[in-house]
């Protein structure tokens, strides 16, 4: 599950007004690099691999906006750019592995998920030897386990959540990126139709997200897919319950149009179980 926030307008014109600050500042920079290798020769080196350095962060952060814009093939192709230009300037490795890392989800997106696990297991391996980084192992195996969960394969998948979250608990500040992969768990083992353990991994989920920060959309979610599970089981009244606080969740937040019409259909199916007919047609209208 991955669920993201709309920026407000503010925000945007502001980050575009730092943009293109940046945009200004690199070209200065650029310019003063000349005039110093001009007048100092013996510095032109040290200066060329800065400019490398400069001129891969600057696909990255190419890439961090296209990301924001939806812009998935121009993530791909930024990222991907990037990261071949860290893997020529020595002492990259992090940012080599990061850039690895992003790609899983935009390659998955576009159906790539074969190559998005590579790039994963490849930022893995990098940062197995980066001391203190792991947030961004146990980042990299639920990734992993979300595309093998696209594979259908879904045990594999849940053993690479559940090594994701061994990891991640030793990492302070991680609860929510654990909510995340209790989440998907959840997801895999209602694949399977193991309603009732999935059940529990929702529960779970949504307990770290309480104590994370996780976002009102991020616990609506779970309240949707205990609402399905329970619905599944034949338990009806509490599926309704769980509905309704999903909805009482997101429909203040604004671009939540689809999951507000998830619940009131899904509402309207359990209604429809108990033969409450009106009340569900009611509820199928509500979601259109």
């Amino acid at each position: 599950m991955y669920l993201e926030h709309a920026r407000a307008p503010e925000y945007t014109a502001a980050a575009e007004v730092v943009r293109v600050a940046q945009a200004h500042i690199r070209h200065a920079m650029g310019l003063l690099a000349i005039l110093v290798c001009t007048a100092f020769p013996c510095v032109a080196p040290c200066v060329h691999a800065e400019q490398e350095v400069d001129a891969a962060n600057a696909l990255f952060q190419r890439a961090v906006e296209a990301f924001d814009a939806g812009d998935m093939p121009a993530v791909i192709e930024a990222w991907t750019e990037a990261l071949d230009a860290y893997r020529s300037i020595p002492g990259t490795e992090r940012q080599q592995a990061d850039c690895c890392r992003k790609l899983g989800r935009p390659l998955v997106d576009v159906g790539r998920v074969e190559e998005s696990m590579a790039r994963q297991q490849e930022a893995l391996g990098i940062y197995n030897d980066i001391p203190g980084a792991e947030a961004e192992q146990g980042e990299c195996h639920k990734s992993i386990g979300i595309a093998l969960d696209q594979m259908g394969r879904y045990q594999e998948a849940i053993a690479e959540y559940e090594e994701g979250l061994r990891i991640l608990r030793s990492a302070s500040g991680t609860e929510r990126e654990q909510g995340k992969c209790y989440a998907n768990m959840g997801n895999a083992l209602e694949s399977m139709e193991e309603y009732e353990q999935a059940l529990t991994r929702y529960r779970e989920a949504l307990a770290a997200f309480e104590r994370g920060g996780g976002t009102a959309k991020e616990r609506g979610y779970c309240y949707l897919k205990m609402g399905d599970g329970l619905r599944e089981m034949a338990r009806y009244e509490e599926a309704l319950t769980n509905y309704e606080e999903a909805l009482a969740l997101v429909e203040s937040i604004p671009g939540t149009e689809r999951e507000q019409g998830a619940c009131h259909f899904d509402m309207g199916e359990a209604l429809r179980e108990m033969r409450r007919y009106e009340e569900a047609l009611a509820k199928y209208e509500e979601a259109l």
